[in-house]
């Protein structure tokens, strides 16, 4: 299913979001994705930038690289656009 229709409340918040977490050319480390997890405990909804250098790290495209930050954070993309992507967890 699309992602407007999955999640149109927490997208219409998107844009007023601020960015609260980074991944760089390091990837996901296990500190970052524990900071990510912490964020989405404390917040319903996190907007996260993910840095050029982590692609080209990688070796991954944009969607491939948002699907596993989601997975491994244990929440959902509500947004994406550009390099920064919006996850959502249910409390």
């Amino acid at each position: 299913m699309h992602i407007k229709k999955q999640h149109p409340q927490e997208r219409k918040q998107a844009p007023g979001l601020t960015v609260t977490g980074f991944v760089g050319k390091q990837g996901l480390t296990p500190a970052v994705i524990a900071e990510l997890t912490s964020q989405l405990k404390k917040h319903k909804l996190i907007k996260v930038k993910v840095l050029k250098g982590f692609f080209e790290a990688e070796s991954l495209n944009k969607k491939e690289a948002f699907r596993i930050l989601a997975e491994k954070t244990g929440s959902k993309i509500v947004h994406a656009i550009g390099f920064t992507v919006v996850l959502h967890k249910h409390r």
